[in-house]
């Protein structure tokens, strides 16, 4: 399946599919929800810096250093 992204009342949605783990009562296949993913947080400085900390490590790699 492929993600589909929406953007609907100046928000961005994406439709997904889940498999969940356990069988929770009054859940049944078909049913819409709505599911919040945490993704944790960073220092900005780490942030800023990921694409610059990427870079180096690549090139450190391709020179074999």
């Amino acid at each position: 399946m492929i993600p589909v992204a929406l953007a609907r009342d100046g928000r961005n949605l994406f439709e997904v599919q889940a498999r969940l783990l356990d069988d929770p009562a009054g859940l049944r296949p078909g049913m819409s929800g709505i599911a919040k993913v945490s993704v944790g947080r960073r220092p900005v400085l780490d942030s800023l810096t990921l694409d610059l900390r990427r870079w180096l490590s690549n090139a450190l790699w391709k020179w074999q250093l």
